[in-house]
């Protein structure tokens, strides 16, 4: 069908092509590709005429297979799968690891985010708790991103000009102001919205360029509408979206970019200038002994004699303490004068990686890799558990501990 009217785009066949879309897609069960005889329900059909036809009876009927088949049926398949895949990334890199956790999502998610110390995404106008209409700030957790609006969704200013209703409850219960809401987003409001989400508990709060230039009325965009960079409902919205302004005009709007900074800095998001506590001051303190310290070191490799065990892999905890002279960097405040644990964090990573029948070899690798690493570690204490391991009992972990000093 797209092929035969590729070439037609007079209004009348656009119009009939869009009815014959509808038309294709007005079913409520979907064939599966691989297995022949076999259906599963299509994603939000509920919104179509095929479903409003539906008796209540068979309206109930057909949501307790959704909800079944996308909630319930294969949650228990996605947490392993995640559990076998997702350390792999999230060991990968050090930086911060954020998941997009909004929309139709299995009860296992939010474990394994947790597990995994994954940042959640939590945006007002969707909120995860269902007795809310709109989010509350105060709420969100601290291990989570918190923003104003992304790529496939209306920016600020958008969004309060899409649903008029709405808007007035959101000015109203979530901005506390009486009276008439206005039908357009001032830059006074935006500006609230902003503050109100640098405020948030979120440990990080990023919001679109779009969003920050709306609190000003004279860099904003003037069209609204241009401001949207994709509409994933619209397979044929191309991401489309421009800057109206350039870097330069951008680098010369100092009431913005002052407005901004002041934005940050008083809602407590300015970094802080880091200062030396003890490095002006005389050094009257002798440290006899001083250790550094890794606990509860998570990760997922595949260790193990049995081959399922190289297959499927099993979650594995680490302890570690390192004996190390921290005096010097107790004086400097320098990461350079001290063992840096983020990157002793990367070796047991990079070893772990590497699979072993022992963990007495795996431990072992570890140990040598640090002393050859790091010239400074006097002493290593490790400990290297496997949680549950497959061995016919009911076991929380088995494990080794070694306890090694340089030759």
């Amino acid at each position: 069908m797209e092929n035969f009217f590729s070439d037609r785009k007079d209004e009348d066949s656009i119009w009939i092509r869009e009815g014959l879309y509808s038309l294709i897609s007005n079913v409520l069960f979907v064939p599966d590709k691989k297995e022949e005889g076999k259906y599963h329900p299509r994603i939000g059909v509920q919104r179509d005429f095929i479903f409003r036809s539906l008796s209540e009876a068979e309206k109930n009927a057909f949501n307790k297979l959704y909800d079944q088949y996308y909630y319930h049926r294969h949650n228990a398949f996605w947490q392993q799968q995640a559990m076998k895949k997702l350390p792999q990334l999230t060991q990968s890199t050090r930086m911060l690891v954020c998941g997009e956790d909004l929309g139709m999502i299995p009860d296992c998610v939010a474990l394994v985010m947790n597990d995994l110390r994954i940042l959640s995404l939590e945006i007002q106008r969707m909120p995860k708790n269902p007795l809310h209409e709109f989010g509350h700030l105060s709420e969100y957790p601290y291990r989570s991103v918190c923003t104003i609006s992304t790529h496939d969704m209306s920016t600020l200013r958008g969004w309060w000009e899409e649903d008029y209703q709405q808007t007035q409850r959101y000015y109203n219960t979530i901005l506390g102001h009486y009276g008439i809401a206005p039908t357009v987003a001032t830059p006074e409001l935006c500006e609230e919205v902003v503050r109100n989400h640098l405020n948030s508990n979120s440990i990080l709060c990023i919001l679109s360029l779009q969003d920050w230039l709306s609190i000003d009325g004279k860099w904003r965009n003037p069209n609204v509408q241009e401001e949207r960079i994709n509409v994933p409902s619209n397979p044929r919205n191309y991401w489309r979206y421009r800057m109206h302004l350039t870097l330069e005009q951008l680098m010369k709007a100092k009431e913005l970019n002052k407005k901004i900074g002041e934005l940050i800095k008083y809602t407590g998001r300015a970094p802080q200038n880091k200062t030396k506590i003890m490095g002006d001051t005389k050094n009257n303190m002798k440290i006899n002994n001083s250790t550094i310290f890794l606990k509860d070191i998570r990760c997922y490799a595949y260790h193990g004699v049995a081959p399922q065990e190289n297959l499927i892999g099993n979650e594995y905890v680490i302890d570690l303490k390192l004996k190390v002279d921290i005096s010097k960097a107790a004086q400097t405040d320098e990461v350079a004068d001290t063992v840096n644990y983020a990157e002793v964090h990367n070796v047991i990573k990079t070893e772990m990686a590497i699979p072993s029948k022992l963990l007495e070899h795996a431990g072992g690798r570890i140990v040598q890799k640090l002393f050859e690493t790091f010239p400074d570690i006097e002493e290593v204490e490790l400990r290297l558990s496997k949680r549950n391991p497959p061995m016919g009992a009911d076991i929380d972990a088995a494990g080794i501990e070694l306890y090694c000093s340089r030759k």
